[in-house]
């Protein structure tokens, strides 16, 4: 590189630890939120947590991610200051205290699409003949839910998967609103 007077391979090296901890933090938050949403709002299809769900993914969409950083950058960095404004800190917790906003930013447009997936996958499995079977034997709502989920778990890791790779694409536009030094 020459504007940093190094090698392409040191500039990405040294850059890109930050930005595969944002991808992955990121990933877990959207994954821990949108799943048990995707659940509960197939599980209550048509109910007000199905509605809510699907307005909070049409959100996630439809938001621009710089718009989502700023947003969040003004509410909880500024308005009421819980997190840092900018920067990566100085190693560390302090480093993952800096990542929480910029990754919630990130975790907001992958979690809607999770959500979306999930709550499609786990209709498709309710809606099918061993469910119909396991409720017709007695087994609790719980099991039953259980026994869907785990089928439905295929698509679902598959399109998170592939969503995963679009993940890093979209870094670029939450390092630079929160003025990371990722790639």
């Amino acid at each position: 590189s020459i504007r940093l007077q190094t090698t392409v391979a040191d500039a990405i090296s040294s850059r890109v630890g930050l930005t595969a901890a944002l991808c992955g933090i990121a990933f877990v938050i959207a994954l821990v939120v949108a799943i048990p949403l995707g659940v509960r709002s197939a599980v209550r299809a048509g109910g007000a947590s199905d509605r809510t769900a699907s307005a909070l993914a049409v959100v996630g969409l439809s938001a621009p991610t710089f718009a989502v950083g700023l947003l969040l950058l003004y509410v909880f960095a500024y308005y009421l200051p819980v997190f840092p404004v900018y920067g990566a800190g100085s190693g560390g917790l302090d480093t993952l205290w800096h990542l929480v906003l910029p990754a919630i930013t990130l975790a907001l447009g992958l979690g809607a699409i999770i959500l979306k997936l999930t709550r499609t996958a786990m209709l498709r499995e309710l809606e099918a003949d061993y469910v119909t079977s396991a409720r017709a034997r007695g087994l609790s709502e719980r099991s039953v839910q259980r026994i869907a989920l785990r089928n439905a778990a295929i698509p679902i890791v598959t399109g998170a998967s592939l969503v995963l790779t679009f993940l890093v694409g979209g870094t670029v536009l939450a390092e630079t609103t929160f003025a990371l030094p990722g790639l």
